[in-house]
């Protein structure tokens, strides 16, 4: 053992010696010991971070104890520079001053104070203040800043001096630092004897719960000692003398727990929230050691799939991630920070304006999400460049982190689900570049806004007003939510966003000005306009004249998405198909429905354009894939995620040879907004990856590489649900979309399944 380090073989509260680890986590550096410049080439210690279970009373805890002076003496984290958590403070001294009462002018006692924030707010409601806390800088600064306090470690002989100077306590609160203590024992035994009979001792903490139901595996790290739930708790300060009287669940840090426990026999009854508490963790298995060992499985197959995504390049080509180490390091806005470079990792942190920097290590595994409630991020890996994350993406990563319901629901796949989609919308406006400028102030009228493709388009004009356009371009989203099943019927409020349900085959009446259209509603399934094919015609032909007539009457460009399918079953010589090829298709049979009718719909674009002078535009997409597919789809990769989600072997109809190119969403959609913006007015264009052509056994052959196992597949009759006379080769000619849009695309294939598999996973069940 270390001179800076001990095990210890007791639990922390109960005493017990019935302790069993039940995650083993890679031994690092202390995750707030940021390294002054000149230390860069020192070699740091690293401890063990091993997870245990008491037998005795269901606590989870580290063994491992690391010196606090190691850990506190020069803490960096300032409670003041985060916006959010004031307001917290704030809340949080309102809520003690109301519900308790405390007689006026008593003393609040904070244990670890760092620069009393929330002790400002207690003596602006006219307590009497002071703060411990070992960390100097800090506690001189708030000091200075009038707010006294000790520096210092809070204990039985702390309490007695503070008693014999100041008077007993009516409110003693520690926050985030009652898991940090290696001898809590102590510490309650210094509360016991300082509090005031009628006073109150008020903590928050990491709550359990909220680690094990979101995985919150990066709060695990040497500073934090103890993973408190309540039973455990109610029965420590029962032995103690004490009892808990509220056990009440608080958003702060990415899930909390605030306690509030009295003298044995105080003035405050014993609230519902405390039996509440107990019966919800044992609801959950927490009181198992069983419990953790399948959480550590869990930690196992996330770092698994975070690791894979790190490998992945974002916008043109670049390394560009999104980085937090674990612990209270992740904030760049405190000035202590800005000197220092982080434990194990010896990057520079920089404030926000500093750009990118460079990390020569690479955290313990990779981390998903923050424990803080405002901030969230990912680890990087060697070699990779680190830039500040976006806070806004963050809080959404962070509110969907919060669906996780172990062990039965897909919440951790969700968390990484909405990362990739998120991901994606960045990386395209990114690759758009100054083109998306010519949005500035529009209005765009968007159909099957709920769709596959809506569902981009409504992401991508949000993001674009929120980071690149100075003046936001209004969107109206229409969709009649037939088809856009249960993810897509949810619709997300978006500012200069407008959602109207409606059916494009009905006339649509706006007043106000519209400055683009595009048509996105249709059918797009074999499945479904197999099973609808009245409904596939109507939308294509006489959906497609209400916009067009629609665009005419406004003076807006018009953008027509038609299908690949309109070129039938191209004969070898005319593979890659050009724009120019006239198509091989049958008007009768189960797929006319759909190719027919987006043939008249390009028709009607030809129309007006050559008799009303309206800007159109038709888009041929060839298989478009990605995250947002519905596993009720039916085409070929939401069918392939959804049965290799469900276990099952691979269905390949037909004879398996027929092939296809695949586009990757990030390629396809920056096609798709470079037509609309920058199409030649009549022009019809492809957009689509012509490499590789592969066919449908190949594809799976593919899918094995990138999940690293072997996929087992059927070669089989189709159904009888889906259309017959399925084109045997379908590659698009993509040069004229080169030459006249600079279209690219960019993702190779395998990439692109990594990144839709990845996303299926978090978010399809495998049971259709």
């Amino acid at each position: 053992m270390s001179a800076q380090h001990h095990r210890r073989e007791t639990c922390r509260l109960c005493g017990g010696t019935h302790l069993s680890m039940v995650l083993s986590l890679a031994p690092t550096p202390p995750a707030n010991a940021f390294v002054p410049a000149e230390e860069l080439g020192k070699t740091q210690e690293r401890f063990p971070l091993d997870l245990f279970f008491c037998e005795d009373c269901a606590h989870v805890q580290l063994l491992d104890v690391v010196d606090p002076r190691v850990l506190f003496e020069h803490y960096v984290y300032v409670s003041g520079t985060s916006p959010v958590f004031v307001k917290h403070f704030e809340s949080y001294a309102a809520f003690v001053m109301e519900r308790f009462k405390p007689i006026p002018g008593g003393l609040v006692l904070d244990i670890g104070s760092n620069d009393g924030t929330l002790l400002s707010f207690f003596q602006k409601a006219g307590m009497k203040v002071l703060g411990i806390d070992p960390a100097q800088e800090i506690a001189a600064e708030a000091s200075a800043r009038g707010i006294p306090t000790i520096c210092g470690f809070f204990g039985p002989d702390t309490a007695g001096e503070i008693a014999a100077g100041h008077g007993k306590a009516e409110v003693i609160t520690a926050n985030n630092v009652f898991a940090h203590i290696d001898n809590l024992s102590g510490v309650v035994d210094g509360v016991r004897n300082l509090l005031a009979p009628s006073g109150v001792f008020v903590f928050e903490v990491s709550y359990l719960v909220d680690v094990f139901e979101n995985t919150l595996f990066d709060t695990i790290y040497h500073e934090h000692l103890d993973y408190h739930s309540v039973k455990p708790l109610g029965a420590f300060f029962a032995a103690k003398g004490m009892e808990l009287v509220e056990a009440i669940r608080v958003d702060s840090h990415g899930g909390s727990l605030r306690g509030i426990a009295q003298l044995k026999g105080g003035p405050h009854a014993v609230g519902a929230s405390v039996t509440r508490a107990v019966a919800e963790e044992e609801r959950l298995g927490l009181d198992k050691a069983s419990t953790f060992r399948k959480f550590a499985a869990d930690i196992d197959a996330l770092g698994a799939e975070l690791n894979a995504l790190l490998k992945r390049p974002q916008g043109r080509g670049q390394a560009h991630r999104r980085f937090r180490r674990a612990g209270q390091g992740h904030h760049l806005d405190v000035p202590f920070r800005h000197r220092s470079r982080a434990g194990g990792l010896h990057h520079r942190r920089q404030p926000p304006e500093a750009g990118p920097v460079h990390a020569r290590h690479a955290c313990a595994g990779a981390v998903v999400g923050g424990h803080r409630g405002e901030e969230a991020g990912l680890s990087g890996d060697p070699g990779v460049e680190l830039r500040p994350a976006d806070h806004r993406e963050e809080r959404r990563l962070h509110q969907g982190r919060r669906k996780i319901h172990h062990p039965h629901s897909q919440g951790r796949g969700r968390v990484m689900a909405e990362f990739l989609l998120q991901s994606d919308i960045k990386e395209i406006c990114e690759r758009l570049g100054d083109t998306a400028h010519d949005f500035t102030g529009k209005t765009v009228l968007l159909t099957g806004g709920r769709g596959f493709l809506g569902r981009y388009f409504m992401e991508i004009f949000a993001y674009l007003n929120k980071n690149v356009l100075k003046k936001p371009v209004k969107l109206v989203a229409a969709d009649n939510l037939i088809t856009a099943g249960k993810e897509g019927s949810v619709i997300t409020e978006y500012p200069h966003t407008e959602f109207i349900q409606h059916d494009v085959i009905q006339p649509l009446k706006w007043k106000g000005g519209l400055d683009y259209v595009i048509h996105a509603a249709g059918i797009a399934s074999p499945f479904y306009y197999r099973a609808h094919p009245l409904a596939t015609l109507e939308v294509a032909i006489t959906g497609t004249r209400r916009m067009l007539e629609l665009a005419q009457e406004h003076g807006a460009r018009f953008t027509f998405f038609s299908s690949s399918e309109i070129y039938g079953d191209p004969d070898a010589k005319h593979v890659p198909t050009p724009e120019s090829y006239r198509g091989h298709v049958s008007c009768q049979g189960p797929r006319a429905c759909y190719d027919e009718s987006k043939r008249v719909g390009e028709t009607l674009c030809y129309i007006f354009h050559g008799e009303h002078g309206t800007a159109t535009n038709t888009i041929r997409p060839f298989n478009v894939f990605g995250p947002g597919m519905q596993e009720t789809d039916y085409r070929v990769l939401p069918n392939f995620a959804n049965r290799i989600k469900g276990g099952h072997p691979l269905n390949v109809y037909g004879s398996g040879n027929q092939t296809r190119t695949f586009c990757y969403i990030t390629d396809a959609m920056v096609g798709f907004l470079l037509v609309i913006l920058r199409g030649v007015p009549g022009e019809a264009y492809n957009i689509g990856n012509p490499k590789p052509e592969i066919s449908m056994v190949d594809l799976v052959n593919r899918i094995s590489d990138v999940l690293g196992k072997p996929v087992a597949h059927n070669v089989i009759e189709y159904p009888d649900s889906y259309p017959a006379d399925e084109p045997n080769r379908r590659c698009p000619d993509i040069r004229k979309a080169k030459l006249q849009l600079k279209f690219e695309p960019s993702v190779e294939l395998n990439e692109g399944l990594r990144r839709f598999l990845t996303w299926a996973d978090g978010v399809y069940t495998g049971e259709q």
